[in-house]
């Protein structure tokens, strides 16, 4: 993880038993859907992420590095609140910026304290489907086969999510 990144620490097990119950799957396949979203916004992002999982979650017990910038821990016996609880104040501690996210009360509360921001778990889905919303709506807009001038920057064939994202990435705002 590097040091200036923001770390979004997520209370998986909170976040997908939401996701499951209402599409009706099961949990491991909701475990699995949604590391592979929070992968994909991860990336875009530029941040740091750890997905907490009660058991084993989605790999086994222990930390898996699943992209570089995303890592998901399966607790083992352990509870995810209490590792939750242990990273955020060892991240903050390291001058860490932290984002939390979840549904627990007891848990925004002590794991929150001194985060930079706290999100419900239903307010991060959104904003996942909602970015992967404007990844497909900027895929249709470009026909794959449309290169662009070879006389234009970078930036000029850039759709204005995208844009967006990569001015707040240089301001460093999360």
């Amino acid at each position: 993880m590097s040091p200036e990144r923001l770390v979004v620490l997520v209370d998986g097990s909170n976040v997908t038993h939401r996701v499951a119950r209402a599409a009706a799957i099961d949990v491991a396949d909701s475990q699995r859907m949604f590391v592979d979203q929070v992968c994909s916004w991860g990336a875009g992002l530029g941040n740091d992420v750890v997905i907490t999982f009660d058991g084993a979650g989605p790999y086994g017990a222990g930390d898996r590095q699943v992209t570089p910038e995303v890592v998901v821990v399966g607790t083992g016996d352990s509870d995810a609140d209490s590792i939750l609880e242990q990273r955020s104040r060892s991240l903050r501690k390291a001058g860490r910026r932290v984002w939390l996210v979840t549904d627990d009360v007891a848990l925004r509360r002590v794991a929150g304290a001194g985060a930079d921001r706290i999100t419900a778990g239903v307010d991060f889905l959104e904003l996942l489907q909602l970015d992967e919303r404007q990844n497909r709506q900027a895929a249709t807009e470009r026909p794959a086969s449309a290169a662009p001038p070879r006389d234009t920057r970078v930036t000029d064939g850039l759709d204005a999510a995208t844009w967006a994202k990569l001015e707040r990435l240089r301001r460093g705002d999360s």
